[in-house]
């Protein structure tokens, strides 16, 4: 038997979105002005190898700054040319805009499959770029990978 390499699996119920602080996570969202949103994206490697070296950037357009539409792209060495997009998560502005969607910096994280922290000293820069994870998935396991956005009035630009 031969193992097939570590990937990370795609698609549409792979990223979420929840305002703070008892929100639940959905994939459609509406919010006001100052709320807070968790976004998290589940990192599920369905293979017996571990998807190792893997780097993650979040993608975030918006329109008239009233919605946005929100994305994750890993990027998976131990597969070449594999690089599933998680999401979308949609973001809508229930009230007045126009407003812009701001990285709370400091706020990513990985987390285990039951939601646990494995680490908080993520460099901020999902948004801006990518950052590399520090840590393989293992086969047939997941973790998620976590970061929080306000909702501020302001111009119709986001992150």
């Amino acid at each position: 038997m031969v193992d097939s390499p570590g990937i990370i699996e795609g698609g549409s119920g792979n990223l979420r979105a929840r305002v703070l602080p008892d929100g639940d996570f959905q994939s459609l969202l509406d919010v006001s002005l100052g709320n807070e949103v968790e976004v998290k994206a589940l990192l599920h490697n369905g293979n017996y190898s571990a998807a190792d070296g893997l780097s993650a950037s979040a993608s975030i357009a918006g329109d008239r700054g009233v919605c946005w539409r929100l994305m994750l792209t890993v990027k998976v060495p131990s597969a070449p040319g594999e690089e599933p997009r998680l999401g979308p998560a949609l973001i809508f502005l229930r009230h007045a805009g126009p407003a812009t969607l701001e990285y709370v910096p400091g706020s990513t994280e990985l987390l285990d499959e039951q939601s646990h922290v494995i680490t908080a000293d993520l460099p901020d820069g999902v948004a801006r770029g990518g950052i590399a994870l520090p840590y393989d998935v293992p086969g047939g396991t997941a973790y998620f990978l976590s970061f929080r956005i306000q909702v501020k009035p302001g111009r119709s630009s986001v992150l």
